[in-house]
């Protein structure tokens, strides 16, 4: 009688295909919702992904409009509608004209329009938004302060040492760059560095390529050697199988030799009880027998310990990864405290500088920051924004830079946007560079 064989039903197949859409769904959609309730604009990029009909995914750009483009739907008008509003736009536009029964949609913003940063800043104009923006990083990534008091008392002595301390401390920086580049790189198992000269500050380019090279070099050492103990270890373990396979051929033969011996026993047994074979002889039979179950236990001993061997190489191996991984994280941790550490100790200097470079009293030194924002078709101008307000794609940042004159009267040292003036910053506590 035959039984049949389980086969999976076509209804599970389905389910198990229903349930995979489903999460890869769920995953797109919640990579999206953080800004689902941004209001699209002109300048925007949306990404438009059609699951249910891959090929009408795609990436359009808002036009002056306010339009996307589609395939089959055309021209669609997205601007001030926020993208939960866009999907819903575009499921009932596939359902409408009869292209899709059930689409599945989802938008997202590819990127976001330009935030444009002016006034005393080293490289004014338009930078990239990304989310979670601040203005201190905006500021940072438009050059930082540019600071010129015409009238600055300024002490050569205590300038040329807070510049030289500030350029060891950057050195000292970009090593502690490199290395978290490296130990990432060998936590992820990359062959090469991350490049991390976006992180480095006032570094020359030479510096900065001679200490991403050695901790390149570094980090192709580590990896070498790491080859060659695993290589080692590989051959080890093929060796001990080399002789496993030798064991275990030893084994076979002495089961036979065995079975040779106990056939020979049991003849002798009956030739000595017929008075045909001396007993001395089947005596020395059960001494060869007994020699050669000595043997057999001897040879599974060997066998054993060579297993034992070949699991204890492949625990070390292991045991050596987990600790290398171990002494990475840690190193890497202090690595980012150190790193905390210099950035502090810059800061710390950049204050100096910005001291001897101005009035004694730097206190009075201010820095105002303006944010003008498009709200509902409305420029709205907020005053006196903070260094970690948040930005808002499309925003136009205008740092102003008051400073005191000899009289105690703060003068705005802000050069109009687009037109930076004044030598650059001598460094100040937005995270700002410093040149010799």
């Amino acid at each position: 009688m035959q039984h049949p064989q389980n086969h999976p039903a076509p209804w599970t197949l389905r389910r198990v295909g229903l349930l995979g859409a489903c999460l890869t769904f769920i995953l797109l959609l919640q990579a999206a919702i953080g800004h689902a309730g941004t209001p699209v604009a002109r300048g925007d990029v949306l990404r438009v992904e059609v699951l249910s009909a891959p090929e009408l995914s795609r990436e359009a750009a808002v036009d002056v409009d306010g339009r996307i483009t589609l395939p089959l739907l055309g021209a669609v008008e997205v601007v001030d509608r926020d993208t939960d509003m866009i999907r819903k736009d575009l499921v009932t536009a596939f359902r409408e004209r009869g292209l899709l029964t059930r689409p599945d949609v989802l938008v997202e913003i590819a990127s976001y329009r330009s935030v444009y940063v002016g006034g005393s800043v080293g490289r004014p104009g338009a930078i990239d938004f990304v989310p979670g923006l601040t203005a201190r990083q905006a500021l940072i990534a438009a050059g930082g302060l540019r600071l010129g008091p015409a009238n600055a008392t300024v002490s050569p002595e205590d300038i040329l040492s807070a510049m030289a301390q500030r350029r060891a401390l950057e050195f000292r920086f970009a090593q502690t760059v490199a290395e978290i580049a490296r130990l990432r790189a060998e936590l992820s198992g990359a062959q090469t560095l991350t490049d991390p000269t976006q992180d480095l500050l006032g570094i020359a380019p030479a510096e900065t390529d001679d200490v991403v090279a050695a901790a390149a070099a570094f980090l192709s050492d580590v990896r070498h050697r790491k080859k060659v103990r695993k290589q080692h270890g590989s051959e080890l373990i093929d060796l001990i199988g080399l002789e496993l396979r030798t064991l275990e051929d030893q084994a076979s033969l002495q089961i036979e030799e065995s079975e040779v011996q106990k056939n020979e026993i049991e003849n002798a047994r009956d030739l000595v009880e017929r008075g045909l074979l001396p007993r001395p002889r089947l005596i020395e039979l059960l001494r060869v027998q007994s020699q050669l179950s000595q043997n057999q236990l001897a040879n599974s001993a060997f066998a054993a310990r060579a297993r034992q061997a070949a699991e204890t190489v492949r625990f070390e191996q292991l045991n050596e990864t987990l600790q290398n991984r171990e002494t990475v994280r840690r190193s890497l941790s202090q690595a980012l405290a150190q790193k905390a550490d210099i950035a502090s100790d810059i800061s710390e200097i950049d204050l100096r500088i910005l001291a001897a470079g101005g009035e004694p009293d730097s206190s009075n030194v201010t820095a105002r920051l303006t944010i003008f924002r498009n709200h509902d078709g409305t420029s709205v101008e907020i005053a006196d924004a903070k260094l970690d307000d948040t930005v808002q794609p499309g925003d136009v940042l205008e740092l102003a830079i008051d400073i005191p004159d000899e009289k105690g009267v703060s003068a705005p040292k802000t050069p109009a946007i687009g037109k930076p003036g004044g030598p650059r910053a001598q460094g100040f506590n937005l995270g700002m560079e410093i040149r010799p």
